[in-house]
């Protein structure tokens, strides 16, 4: 699993059951926390929005970054 964090500031989002969403502006990265075994990594995904796909595979928002 793999964890999406969206800033607060975003309104709530309902979408039904394995809706097809697309993150806006994704930015993968990696936390490692060191064990006595060697390192344990976890990864994470910070975005500026999820939004809801439309069934022709386009989303219903601009996901272009304006700033």
């Amino acid at each position: 699993m793999i964890r999406v964090n969206i800033p607060a500031a975003v309104t709530l989002k309902e979408f039904k059951y394995n809706a097809e969403a697309e993150i806006v502006n994704p930015l993968a990265d990696t936390l490692a926390t060191v064990t006595f075994q060697g390192a344990d990594v976890d990864w994470f995904i910070k975005a500026e929005d999820i939004v809801l796909n439309n069934k022709d595979g386009h989303t219903t928002e601009n996901l272009q970054n304006h700033k």
